[in-house]
């Protein structure tokens, strides 16, 4: 400090008053001593900043580090005889600018909790499950009220935080996908408003083994469902009968499976209008796509798969993006958790908005209204139809009334058979005000668990005591 033209300065850090879950998703900020990182080093340079500056290194604090970074102030010194004798501020610097998140801090922290509490319940009978991710988002901006997720050590069992899993992980889903598969049969003209029923029968095929729906393996439980009943019992031999007719192959029992590999290319372009298999576009660097399965004419057999969700892997964020689409009606929204900037007082509170996020549609699903009321149908009915195979019935006493579709999913760790429990759903139904999506991967084979749909319960319960109220809402 004795030294001309030098001054010691003060360093920061950020704080975290929100807790782990929170730090997760905004991500970290490089030390002093870290300064740039290496794999930005050249542009931060070319941008002006000094190598050892503190910058955004990951997540949200990568993602907006442009707005929430301030401006060096600038002091011209003159010295003489080792002497400063001049001192001239040429430029006062600028305080960086605030983000607001879409995020509620104190909601995140419940929803992780009840992830975390589910998985660490569940653990001990289920060895193979490595984790558990949750998004909460409005089906009408695309705001993310909760991000969740934990991770569990499969040696040791430990559950540490893991919220960004909800999306960079992906997973095959299983039958929550099945919303898309009957609207992309709807759209297509395999089926009409008018004209849906089939008969759910086991799909057997020359030289594959048997495909069927769970409640009908033997044969003996055949009935004939509308697309709406399809969704509610979740039929996997209906999807694969819409699956083939869009494929133009006339099935019978015991012949070979004949269709074009297009089938793969068209069952995915409705999955995509949802959301399923492309990115969201969220505003958080890091997010996956997912994983296509070979689609190949050896692999014709996988469109069946596909079609009820046991083929493809998606993201948990591809989920909440999926179901808000059906909830809102065919707009699918860039999900974010921006919600506005602000600038910074004098005393380092809110300043005035400078800018607010709106609503981004990136595509719109050009169904008609009778369309999509089958869809919906179909989705309150597996909360709340009349049929014993009904697959949500365990979340017929949330309030306001939830819809909502659950998936199975046969998975494997290694050579161990595993299933995948997951469930997209949205409440109220008449007026969706909100979306749960969420996925427990590597349960046991054959599990009885139903800690998807009690999460899911749990969630609501929840949004509606911290975020928003649900009087006047049915």
């Amino acid at each position: 400090a004795s030294m001309p033209g030098i001054k010691v300065g003060t360093s920061w850090s950020r704080n975290y008053p929100n807790g782990e879950s929170v730090k997760t998703v905004i991500g970290t900020v490089t030390s002093e001593k870290q300064g740039l990182p290496s794999d930005q080093i050249n542009s931060l340079l070319a941008q002006g900043y000094s190598r050892d500056d503190s910058v955004g290194s990951s997540y949200i604090e990568s993602q907006y580090e442009n707005v929430l970074k301030g401006t060096k102030s600038v002091t011209t010194l003159e010295t003489q005889n080792n002497k400063i004798t001049r001192e001239i501020k040429t430029y006062g610097g600028k305080k960086g600018d605030n983000v607001v998140l879409t995020i509620n801090a104190e909601f995140q922290q419940k929803v992780q909790d009840i992830m975390k509490s589910a998985v660490e319940s569940v653990g001990s009978s289920n060895p193979d499950l490595p984790g558990a991710y949750a998004v909460v988002m409005n089906p009408n901006t695309g705001g993310i009220y909760a991000l969740a997720g934990v991770s569990r050590n499969l040696e040791t069992g430990k559950v540490s935080e893991n919220a960004l899993g909800a999306i960079n992980q992906s997973f095959v889903m299983g039958s929550v996908v099945k919303g898309a598969t009957v609207m992309g049969g709807l759209m297509s003209g395999a089926i009409s408003t008018e004209n849906n029923t089939l008969v759910d029968e086991p799909i057997k095929l020359q030289g594959t083994a048997t495909k069927s729906s769970w409640f009908n393996s033997s044969g003996s439980n055949n009935m004939s469902l509308t697309a709406s009943n399809a969704l509610m019992v979740s039929s996997n031999s209906y999807m694969m009968q819409l699956a083939m007719k869009e494929g133009g192959f006339n099935y019978s029992s015991g012949s070979a499976l004949s269709m074009s590999t297009s089938i793969f290319s068209k069952l995915r372009g409705f999955f995509n209008q949802f959301g399923l298999g492309v990115k969201t576009g969220i505003d958080i660097p890091g997010e996956s796509t997912g994983y296509e399965g070979p689609s190949t004419q050896a692999n014709i057999g996988k469109a069946l798969d596909l079609s009820f969700g046991n083929y493809d892997s998606y993201t948990t964020i591809q989920l909440a993006q999926y179901i808000s689409t059906i909830a809102n009606g065919g707009y699918r929204l860039q999900p974010h958790v921006l919600q506005s900037i602000h600038g910074t007082n004098k005393d380092g509170t809110l300043g005035q908005t400078k800018a607010e996020f709106s609503p981004n549609v990136l595509n719109v699903v050009s169904a008609n209204q009778s369309q999509w009321d089958v869809v919906k149908t179909g989705l309150w009915r597996v909360v709340h139809g009349s049929s014993t195979y009904r697959t949500g019935g365990t979340m017929s006493s949330v309030k306001p009334a939830v819809a909502a579709k659950t998936g199975t999913a046969q998975t494997y760790h290694g050579e161990t058979p595993t299933e995948t429990l997951s469930a997209v759903s949205y409440a109220p139904t008449k007026n969706p005000q909100v979306v749960v999506a969420l996925v427990f991967p590597g349960m046991a084979d054959s599990t009885t668990s139903h800690v998807n749909t009690q999460a899911v319960s749990s969630i609501y319960s929840a949004f509606w005591k911290y975020v928003q109220s649900s009087d006047g809402l049915d």
